[in-house]
């Protein structure tokens, strides 16, 4: 078990490309969890999974306040 730790930025930018690019509509939670496993697939020996663990809905209030 490994546990990384990921810059807020770095998580919402993480959720808007995923937006963007596969039209998932997930919040910064999900965006640290794939922020993260980029670079954990560097790392893999095999395959990685990764949890959609929130939806984006309630932040939209928020999007503003991050960078």
């Amino acid at each position: 078990v490994r546990f990384a730790q990921v810059p807020t930025a770095e998580a919402w930018n993480a959720k808007r490309q995923v937006a963007a690019a596969e039209g998932l509509f997930v919040g910064p939670t999900t965006g640290a969890v794939l922020a993260a496993a980029r670079v954990e697939t560097e790392r893999a020996r095999g395959p990685l999974v990764c949890l959609a663990m929130d939806s984006g809905e309630r932040y939209f209030s928020q999007e503003a306040l991050v960078p």
